[in-house]
């Protein structure tokens, strides 16, 4: 309030009517002396308007933005409210053509355009660290995932390794087919923990590598900040052609294990086939024994007796005589996958 006073006081004495219009439709020109008050504590302001008029009349516009005109200190709402001041301005003024030029309003124009560039300019910069910082950032996400994958593999290994000591100790007190078993299975565990460590090893190197470049970067103060040394230059001309070669000999390597793969397929196969080759082939010299057996005794006996051993020896000749048949095919199948695995090699 005493803020309001103090304007009033400042005013300079007109005729009442005139005092009264003026102080009601008064707009304030660019060439006044304008000057604006914030208080210490708070966001209102109040702004004091020097104007002349036409006739050399001088007299004070002053207006005071508190809290409610703030709308509780939204930079939105003020902007707002001094968008509309200057609608009605060029509106009192009879558009935006008859608005006075004066020179504050000139530097302003003049002056705009640099004010522009510097603005984008500035937005652009801020832009560029948002995204290096995203970038930054994700880099930092991959490599803490890497962190804990192989924190994962690492306690994977240590499990198998325990569990294939366990079944090893277990062996040891056991005999016959159960120790077989308890020693595949420890084998089989110990292979896989293998395996494990070996990706261990791959994805250290793959962390220590991105710890180094996080490291750099950080120690250059940003990706745009790191220095374009010639090798640097060297690596980048020629990572896409080495990137090409990695690609290649990966595909090679899975050529290679493929064909690994099908020809450990067949063996196992063609194994398969002369196990089972093997199995027909004993029984049918086990049918040929039992017949000529079965033979012998039909000659030493007469009557039913005769017909039934003569019976059961023909049917066993029947019997080996199919097997025989398919001792043929599988000679034929076991051939035909020895020249399989022949043209694989």
């Amino acid at each position: 309030m005493r803020m309001r006073g103090q304007l009033r006081n400042k005013s300079v004495q007109t005729p009442q009517g005139q005092k009264k219009a003026e102080a009601r439709t008064s707009i304030p020109n660019l060439s006044s002396r304008n000057r604006a008050v914030t208080a210490p504590s708070s966001l209102d302001t109040a702004i004091m308007e020097y104007v002349d008029n036409a006739t050399g009349t001088q007299h004070v516009i002053s207006r005071y933005y508190g809290s409610d005109f703030m709308g509780h200190s939204r930079a939105e709402d003020m902007l707002g409210h001094f968008n509309r001041l200057i609608c009605d301005y060029v509106r009192v003024c009879g558009g935006v053509v008859k608005v006075p030029l004066t020179k504050e309003l000139l530097n302003e124009c003049a002056t705009a355009r640099s004010r522009y560039r510097i603005f984008l300019e500035d937005e652009r910069k801020k832009k560029e660290k948002t995204k290096q910082r995203d970038k930054r950032k994700g880099a930092e996400n991959e490599l803490e995932e890497l962190r804990k994958k192989r924190r994962t593999i690492s306690t994977v290994c240590e499990t198998l390794e325990k569990d294939a000591d366990c079944l090893a100790e277990k062996a040891e007190n056991t005999a016959g087919t159960k120790m077989a078993e308890l020693i595949t299975k420890s084998n089989s565990m110990r292979k896989r923990c293998k395996d494990k460590r070996g990706e261990l090893m791959d994805l250290d190197r793959e962390i220590e590598k991105r710890r180094l470049i996080c490291d750099y970067v950080r120690v250059c103060g940003g990706v745009v900040k790191v220095p374009l040394t010639k090798e640097l230059l060297n690596e980048c001309a020629t990572a896409r052609s080495r990137y090409r070669i990695f690609l290649e000999d990966e595909r090679k390597k899975k050529e290679k294990t493929k064909q690994r793969d099908k020809r450990k397929g067949a063996e196992n196969e063609l194994e398969e086939l002369r196990k089972k080759r093997r199995t027909i082939s004993t029984v049918c010299e086990t049918l040929e024994k039992d017949a000529d057996c079965l033979a012998e005794k039909a000659e030493n006996t007469a009557g039913t007796k005769m017909a039934e051993l003569i019976t059961k020896s023909n049917s066993m000749r029947k019997r080996c005589k199919d097997k025989r048949g398919e001792l043929m095919d599988l000679d034929r199948e076991i051939e035909k996958r020895v020249m399989e695995l022949h043209h694989m090699s």
